[in-house]
């Protein structure tokens, strides 16, 4: 079991360091940038990921990760996993920077500073500030079922069921095939 959990930690250690700056980054394009015809596709394609099933992004984590390695590994789940969290962070920043009242934003360039630093320094801050009141939504795991499929096809290949769940797999997957196995 404890190899289970200490699994799942890497798995979610390496798609917080590939999702999260890649989505903050995104949802700042958005909301402060992004009212254009590339925020438009950016939106659209956010929206699109958003709605594809966890098996699908688990095929192309495969086909990123494991083909080009010839093995199983935690990147590739980590890999899984971050493409499922970058558009729900995207959105989620998006919208607390524009809950951000535009008052805050020209006050800022009122005593001359750049619009860049502006989203960084004062933008950004007011909405993290904010968000700890309100629900942590961007982090946190979303109602979608068996996001442990994408895990657990690029874990490992041949897990036996009759033994049990496998040692050192990631929790989310020994859960997965204990469900499979009822």
């Amino acid at each position: 079991m404890a190899n289970a959990i200490v699994g799942s930690m890497v798995i979610l250690a390496i798609a917080c360091l590939l999702g999260v700056p890649l989505g903050i980054g995104a949802g700042i394009f958005l909301s402060e940038y992004g009212r254009n015809r590339y925020g438009d596709i950016v939106r659209f394609i956010s929206d699109v990921l958003n709605g594809v099933p966890s098996i699908v992004i688990g095929i192309v984590a495969y086909g990123l990760v494991v083909l080009p390695q010839k093995h199983f590994s935690a990147l590739a789940g980590g890999v899984a996993l971050a493409i499922m969290m970058i558009p729900t962070i995207a959105r989620t920043t998006e919208q607390m920077l524009l809950l951000v009242p535009q008052a805050i934003r020209e006050a800022a360039y009122g005593l001359g500073v750049s619009r860049w630093r502006t989203t960084l320094s004062i933008t950004l801050r007011t909405a993290t500030l904010w968000s700890h009141h309100r629900s942590h939504a961007g982090l946190r795991a979303r109602g979608r079922r068996n996001r442990a499929a994408a895990v657990h096809r690029v874990w490992k290949p041949v897990l036996e069921l009759e033994d049990g769940p496998a040692d050192g797999g990631p929790l989310a997957a020994n859960l997965y095939l204990c469900h499979l196995a009822l």
